[in-house]
Parts: structure tokens; sequence; C-alpha cells
């Protein structure tokens, strides 16, 4: 029980912070790396400031923070080159291990030998160890943690830092008054010590960090120069608004930070009282920070994303300059500084460091240090030299620069709010760049090789694959490579010659009548027969004329030529001929009856329209291939009789194509058959299934308010075909406007769905890992996804969430997190609240289930339930799981149903009931 209990502590202080089991282990001790060096920066900045302020004004503190922001690029270039030659690790440790001695030096300086330029070096050493220190943290961090950990760890690592700031806070406040201003710079010797330790431990916990880049900290494959990172920058927008939202906030902050330290000089005259006083500030603001970092951060960045966090803190400090200008007085000073430290150390930098999520990881590192230091210290210097500009040429006082500060501040929110959105967009474009679309990569490549690759299989010397090309062609491109058919013809192979001669008849192509009529001799009866047909059909010849000295022919070839030329004639005794060859055509079930009811359908495009009501039977045929030619006919001649059976023809896998072609060419005329159909139940599914694209290319952007209507039918797949049917009418037409009520009932519904789909999952433990079960079970979420991010896509067209889906299919870590951050700043809060728990990768199935209970108000209690659930669905996918189950677990009293699934239109269904059927009477036997 003792054992336990350590484990349990940290299990419940997890739930506490929102954070995942084991993330506590792996970001304290990040934490206290984190907590030791705020607490020596803060140790540090209360000592130079007492100690500067004891010998010189505060007109002189920008002097100094401007000479602190002129050396820092040196800095960083030095850095940058001492970083080429060691590992991260390394590069970390000597770095405070130089600080560390460096301040060890300054305390006897300051204590043996005191020196009036000791001072300002001192001031602007402070400057630096802030800058490098605290970027170094950040940077482990990166190389620690994924992209995902970072945002659950971000509060509490932040955290750590600020109670750093309290306890260097205390630190300050007790020793400057019991020990003097100089005795916090062995305080902070010591931090600095401890901190070099945690990097060593950190580093031996998570050796990957050496081996994330190469066996140095800084990457030697391209410049790390301060040029090369300033192109890095200006090249990239989202880094260009990083960069101006933290010059901006370094300039606003400096300027405030002076007016509070000035005003204190003007009250607070003795170097101790300063110090102490600025110790108890950073106390009081570093305990307020805490409460705000734990409480109020994780929250506002879940529910309200980084774009409104980015504004708390410009908000927060209009209101102290407001105080400033009116009074001038200490606490109003104070209401500025604390408001700056609080919220700038809790909400800020949480949502700063995000802000770099979406970098790349080729440039991040470079990139980050060059903004956390140059550009940071850059806009000190820039607001150090604003204060002499005001204060000691234009001869503003303290107070009266609170004007300069809401101008900034309000310069300020445009930039953050700026930044919001450039993360979203970059975000957007990341997960872009990863996604890989193989359905538009295909059809990209067959338009670019298509033409040259059918020219060449048509040059092979393999018949049977000549034809297959040109039945795959189905004479849809055949113009395409009009010039290699015709030299078909001539083709040795007698099959390739009659294949030629009938696509050449189909397509009406006169210009080879003499070389067709040539071939009305070819010892092959196939060839002569698709000659005499060609001549007839396309020329108009008399059929008995050209067979009359020639050999046999088959009777439906004779009879399909005598047809066509007898509906030509006038006269009435031909035309009753023509309808007696047509009628017995139709009607012939003999050896070669399928050969007559192919070549009738064929002809009857080619009479006069007092024939087409033949063609109505023929579209009625059980056989698929006279079923494609009265089809064809049908889409050619464009009578209303033939629109009811084309779409029944839909529903058949082996006319579908075909079918939908012949639709497409009716054109607007057929608009209210479509939409009849498409909401009519008696209508098999399978047909329906189709119309919805059929309405897209027909009606264009007036198919809206009949998909709309239809959006919530039961058929999964069905309304699957609508929802894309609408992103592609919506893409088509982006001024399109849908009603965001229908659809936001119907994603609430495609929600609710793929809630039940986990609480079924969590009863299905001992049937997830078998093929049979889990396949079509991951196929039906998959499905639900796919719908879900559809009507997402719909509500959200100005977001790629197309992309952000495919992210989170693949199986890259990096991809999957981006996906969901992505997800996190795109949807609004009732939405996100109830998918990206479900979207997650990292949380468990007991989780997600009992996610899916709190949700539905409701939860299946037991297999049984399960099983009942999977049955009722209208998911074929899901029913398929159900028949998987009964019949492994031999469930007889659901026979009625599996036997019922067993004539099912879908085959993954039909399939399953099947199998299932024959366990349940193998059982009942």
């Amino acid at each position: 029980m003792h054992y336990n209990a350590p484990a349990a502590m940290v299990s419940k202080l997890e739930r506490f912070l929102d954070l995942r089991p084991g993330d506590l282990n792996r970001g304290s001790f990040l934490a206290l790396y984190y907590f030791f060096v705020i607490a020596a920066y803060v140790l540090g900045q209360n000592a130079r400031d007492a100690l500067f302020l004891d010998r010189f004004s505060a007109v002189r503190l920008p002097w100094v923070d401007f000479i602190v922001a002129a050396i820092v690029g040196g800095i960083l270039a030095i850095y940058f080159r001492i970083g080429r030659t060691m590992s991260l690790v390394n590069l970390l440790a000597a770095t405070l291990c130089f600080f560390g001695s460096n301040v060890a030096l300054f305390w006897w300086l300051a204590r043996i030998r005191p020196a009036r330029w000791l001072l300002p070096v001192f001031y602007v050493w402070v400057g630096v160890f802030g800058v490098v220190a605290i970027a170094q943290v950040w940077t482990l961090a990166n190389y620690v943690l994924t992209g995902r950990e970072a945002k659950r760890l971000l509060g509490l690592i932040g955290s750590g830092g600020i109670l750093g700031g309290i306890a260097g806070g205390l630190m300050s406040t007790l020793l400057a008054r019991r020990m003097g201003a100089e005795s916090l710079l062995l305080a902070m010797a010591a931090c600095i010590g401890i901190s070099v330790m945690l990097v060593l431990f950190i580093a031996a916990r998570n050796r990957n960090i050496t081996q994330t880049v190469n066996s140095t900290a800084i990457d030697t494959t391209r410049p790390a120069t301060l040029r090369e990172s300033l192109r890095l920058v200006r090249n990239s927008p989202h880094l260009l608004t990083i960069g101006a939202l933290i010059c901006i906030c370094s300039v606003t902050t400096y300027v405030a930070g002076w007016q509070f330290k000035a005003i204190i000089r003007e009250v607070l005259q003795n170097k101790d009282a300063m110090a102490a006083f600025s110790g108890t500030i950073g106390s009081v603001t570093g305990m307020l920070a805490l409460t705000i970092q734990i409480f109020l951060t994780p929250r506002l960045l879940r529910y309200f994303g980084i774009g409104v966090a980015l504004l708390i803190l410009p908000l927060g400090l209009i209101a102290g300059s407001v105080a400033i200008i009116a009074s001038g007085a200490l606490w109003a000073a104070t209401l500025l500084r604390g408001t700056d430290k609080s919220i700038r150390n809790s909400i800020d930098t949480a949502a700063l460091q995000l802000l770099y999520l979406p970098v790349a990881p080729g440039i991040k590192v470079q990139a980050k240090s060059f903004l956390d230091t140059v550009v940071l210290r850059g806009g000190d210097g820039l607001g150090a030299a604003a204060i002499l500009l005001l204060t000691a040429v234009i001869g503003l006082k303290p107070a009266q620069l609170g004007w300069i500060v809401l101008a900034a501040l309000l310069l300020w929110l445009v930039i953050a709010r700026r930044a919001g959105s450039q993360y979203l967009a970059t975000l957007g474009e990341t997960l872009r760049q990863q996604r890989i679309d193989v359905e538009e990569l295909q059809e990209s490549a067959d338009d670019r090789s298509a033409t040259q690759m059918l020219v060449t299989e048509l040059r092979s010397d393999d018949p049977s694959k000549i034809i297959y090309i040109l039945d795959l062609l189905g004479g849809r491109r055949w113009k395409d490579v009009y010039a290699s058919i015709r030299t078909l013809l001539s083709h040795p192979a007698p099959e390739v010659r009659a294949k030629a001669i009938s696509v050449l008849r189909l397509m009406g192509d006169s210009s080879v009548a003499s070389q067709v009529e040539e071939l009305i001799h070819d010892p092959d009866l196939r060839v002569r027969t698709e000659a005499l047909l060609f001549l007839s059909n396309v020329m108009g010849r008399d059929p008995l004329s050209l067979i009359r000295h020639l050999g046999d022919f088959p009777d439906f070839s004779v009879q399909a030529s005598t047809l066509a030329f007898l509906a030509r004639s006038e006269d009435k005794a031909n035309l009753e001929a023509a309808r007696l060859i047509l009628d017995g055509m139709i009607k012939d079930r003999g050896p070669s009856g399928r050969l007559a009811r192919r070549e009738a359908a064929r002809v009857i495009r080619h009479l006069p329209d007092k024939f087409a009501a033949y063609l109505c039977q023929l579209l009625e045929d059980e056989d698929a291939e006279v079923l494609r030619e009265a089809i064809g006919s049908a889409g050619a001649l464009q009578d209303r009789r033939y629109i009811s059976p084309l779409i029944t023809l839909l529903g058949n896998p082996e006319t579908r194509p075909r079918a939908a072609e012949a639709i497409l060419r009716y054109g607007e005329t057929i608009r209210g058959s479509l939409g009849d159909h498409l909401s009519d139940p008696a209508i098999s599914v399978e047909a329906r299934r189709e119309i919805p694209e059929l309405l897209v290319g027909i009606m264009k952007r007036d198919a809206r308010d009949l998909l709309l209507a239809n959006l919530r039918q039961t058929d999964s797949v069905l309304r699957f075909r609508i929802i894309a049917a609408l992103n592609k009418l919506h893409h088509l037409y982006p001024d399109l406007e849908l009603d965001a009520a229908t659809i936001e009932v119907v994603l609430a519904s495609e929600i609710m769905s793929h809630c039940r789909a986990y609480q079924i999952m969590g009863k299905m433990d001992g049937h997830l890992d078998q093929l049979s079960f889990n396949v079509p079970l991951q196929k039906s979420i998959e499905h639900q996804l796919e719908r879900i991010f559809r009507l997402l896509k719909m509500l959200y067209p100005q977001h790629d969430l197309q992309s952000a889906f495919v992210g989170l299919r693949s199986q890259n870590k990096i991809g999957h997190d981006s996906a969901l951050e992505f997800i996190d700043n795109a949807v609004k809060i009732s939405i996100r609240r109830l998918i990206v728990p479900l979207l997650d990768g990292e949380i468990s199935l007991t989780d997600k289930v009992n996610f899916a209970n709190r949700v539905l108000g409701s939860s299946i209690d037991s297999k049984d339930e399960a099983l009942l659930g999977l049955m009722d669905t209208p998911d074929p996918w899901l029913k398929s799981c159900a028949a998987h189950l009964i019949g492994i677990l031999g469930l007889t009293q659901y026979r009625t149903e599996v036997e019922q699934w067993t004539s099912d239109p879908d085959p993954v269904l039909r399939e399953k009931a099947e199998r299932a059927w024959k366990r349940l009477a193998a059982y009942a036997s």
C-alpha cells in the first residue's frame, strides 16, 4: 500500500493538471531547470537594478540596455560558432558554467574591490544571461518533447519558471535586508550550478536529444550566421510576424518597465529598500502568474485558442498605462509592472512558444535563437533609444510616456491578431505540404500521359491487348487516338480489324468508307459482317445488294443492316417490315439471340423516332452487353421514356458508368426526375447513391437545395455521396451559401454515431484482434470521420480541413499532432470539444469510451447490448461486424436477421452474412 502511494499521488496530480500518464515524469525536470534559471535571472535583475540605481540615475538605464541590445548579436554569432563544434548538451552545460564563473567573479569584485565601472558591466551581463539562458531552456524542451507533449507540458514548464520568479523574489527580499544587495550574486551562482546538473540529468534520461540533430548542436550543413538567420525570418511570413510581435512586445514592456523603475527611484531612495520592494513585487506577481498558469492558461488556450491568448497581455497593459497617465503614482506603476510580469510569464509566454509549433524542424533552432535573442534585445534597444529621445531630448516625464505606451499597445493588438491568423495559416500550409492525395495524383498522371500511353498500347503485337484498350476507352476518348484506330483497319489480326470497324461505325466516321468497302471481301466472316453493318448504318447502302455476291453472313448482321436500310424508307410496307425485323431481333432468345439483341440496341439510335419505343424493352434485358449498347442508344436519342430505366441501371455495377454518361447527356431536362428518384425509398439504394454526383454535373449550383433536402438519408453511403456532392458544389462555386444549421445537425448526428462506435468497441475487446471483425469496424469509423470532415469543410471552407484529415490518418506523429492542433484552432469551441478527444491517437480506448458515454448520456453495458447496436445500425460495415459475431458465437436466435442480410445489396455484408448463415446452420444441425 505504501509502495503505491507515490504513484497514486502522481496520477492524481496529472489528472489535476490535465496531463497524460507519464507526462509529469517527463516534464518535471524541465520545469526544475526553468525554475533555477528564472530564479537566477530574477536575483540578477534585482541585484543589478539596486546596485546600479544606487550609483546612477534612472535616466542612464537606457544606455546600458542599449548596449545589451547592441552586443547580443555578436554574442549570438559566437554562440552559433561554438555550437557547430560541440553537442547540444555540452553547449548548454558549458554556457551555464561560463555564466556561473562570471557571477562568482562579479561577487568577489563587488565585495573585495568595488569599482564604478563594474556596475554597468554587471547590468549588461545580466541582460545577456537572461537572453541566452532562458532561450536554452526552450531549446532543450524542443528536442526532449514532441509538439503535442509540448502543448500539454507548456503549463507545467512555465509554472516552474513562475515559481522560480517567486523564489528569486523572496530570496532577493530576505537576502537584501539581512546581508545586502551584493549577497544576491552568490545565490544566483548557486542556482546556475544546479541548472548545470539538471541539464546533464535531463540529457541522461533523454539520450535521443543528441540524435535528433547532427553530432553538433547547430546544423553544419547550412550557414549559421546572423545574415542567414535574418534571411530565414524575412522569407517566412509566419516567422516575420513572430519577430514583429516579439519586437513590439519588447519595446512596449521595456518602456513600461523603465517607467516603473523611474517612479521607484523617485519614491524610494535607499538601494536596499528598492531591492526589497522589487523582490516583493516579483514574489506577489509570481504567485499571481502561477495561479493564472495552472488554472487559466490551459483552459484559455483550449477553449479560445492562441489568437485570443495573444491579446490578453496588451489589453491588460492598457489598463495600467491609463492608470499611470492619470496619476503617475507608485501604485499605478506597480499595477503596470504587476500586469506585465503576471501575464507575460504565464499566458503570453505559453502562447508565444506555441507559435513555433508549425515552424519546420530544420530551421526552428536557428530561427528561434535569432528571434529570442537578437530581435528580443533589439526591441529593448529600440525602447532604450526611445527613452533617451523622449526623456533626455524632448523632456517627457515618466507618467507622460504612458501615451507612447498606449500607441504601441494598439499596434501590438494589430500584430497579435495577425500572428494568430498566420499561425493557423502556417499550420494549414504545413499540412498541405505533408498531404499526398492519391486520387488527384493518379488523375494528374493520367491527364499528362494517357494519350501517349494509349497510342503505344494500340501498336502492340498482342491483339487481345488492343481490343482491351479500345473497350477500356468506351467511346469517351476514341478521338484522342483516332489516327491510330484508322491504322488498325489493316492489322494482321482479323479480330482487331473487326473491332476497328465497329469503333469507327460507332463514331460515324464516313471518311473511311472506301477502306471499309474493301473489307467486305475480307476472308474473315467477322470482318465482313462489321463492314456490312458499317456501310448500311453509316453510308445507307442497301445490304442486299452488298451481300448478293458474297459468302454467308450471320443472321443478326443481315437483319441489322436490312433493318437500317428499310427504316429510312418512306414506304409503309418497308417500315412495317423493319418493325417486324426489329421485333424479331429483340425477342430472339436463340443461340445468336444475344448478338441480335445487342445489334438491335446499336442500330436503334440510327433509326427514325417512330422506332424509339422498342429501346425500352432492351433497357430491361438481362445481358450486360445488350444493356450497355441500349444505354448508349438511349443517351444518343434522349427520349424521356428512357429516364427511369436509365436511373434504375445506375444500380447495376456492370452498366453504371455507361448509364451515368447517358443521363448526363440529357442535361437540365431531367433535373426533376433525378430529384424525385433520389428521395424515393422504392428506388434501389445502389441507384440512388449515384444520383448526387449527377445532380452536380447537370444542375450545377442549382443542385444545392435538392442535396440539402436529402442530407439526412439513413443509408451511410448515400449520405456520404450527398455530402461529397455538396463539397464539390462548394468548391466549384465558393460564393454559394449553404444552410449551416442543417449541416450542423447532420454533423452532430455523425459525431453521435462515431461516439456509439467507440462504445461498441469498448465491449468487444476479445474480437478487436480478429481481422474479420476489426477491419470492417475500422472501415466504418474511417467513413464516419470522412463524412465528419467533409461536413466541417462546408462549415469552414476557408480552412484546408481535407489536409487535416489526411494528417490525422498519417502514421507520422508530427503530422498527426499538427492536424489536431490545426483543428483545435480552426473550428469553434462547441465542435472541437466533441471531436478532438475522439481524434487524438494518444487517448486510450477506455478514455474515449468514457467520453462517448458523457456525450451521449448513456452507455453500452454488455456485449449483447453492443451486438444489438451493431444489428440496428444502417451502416453495412457495422452490420457485417454483427454477422461475424453471430456466426462466431453461434447465436441462433438471430438466424432470421442473418438470413435477410444474405440478400443485402452490399457485397461486404452479404459475404459476412453468408458465412455466418453457414455456421448457424451447422450449429442448428
